[in-house]
């Protein structure tokens, strides 16, 4: 577990659902769930950012690294049950609960929606933890009715 994660130092569970992650003027945020309301200026800036930038192809997550540039210093995260870091469930199981997880973010290449649906049929009794997590997409998805064609590629 990385010395600078915003959760090593952070709450353990119960707290971690209503408590932030420990940040100063120098942390990093994970744009996975975002909320702005920049003014126009600010609007201006970050889009003036983006198209102007000289080497947005070199930085490993433009909005996101744009994003904590901007609004360095000048943000508020939020407890982790609202953008859970699908990686928090085994590095910090200390602060996580399945039950109080309101929003999964997948980081990393492997996405759920990703996966041929027969080989995720197969992994559905897998009990480690990425599995879980995608089971929970595979569930919502099935439940809500989608079906392919729903989803561009």
């Amino acid at each position: 577990i990385p010395e600078n994660c915003a959760y090593t130092k952070g709450p353990i569970y119960p707290e971690s659902t209503n408590v932030p992650p420990i940040t100063n003027s120098e942390s990093y945020f994970n744009s996975g769930l975002i909320i702005l309301r920049p003014s126009k200026s600010k609007f201006n800036e970050i889009y003036n950012q983006l198209v102007n930038h000289e080497n947005l192809d070199q930085l490993p997550f433009p909005d996101q690294d744009l994003l904590n540039k901007i609004y360095k210093g000048n943000w508020v995260g939020l407890p982790y049950i609202y953008n859970a870091l699908k990686t928090l469930r085994d590095c910090h199981s200390s602060m996580w609960s399945d039950k109080d997880v309101k929003n999964v973010h997948y980081i990393t290449k492997y996405k759920p929606w990703k996966e041929d649906s027969i080989i995720m049929e197969q992994k559905l009794d897998r009990r480690d933890s990425v599995s879980i997590l995608n089971n929970w997409w595979w569930k919502v998805y099935r439940d809500v009715g989608w079906d392919d064609e729903d989803f561009e590629e």
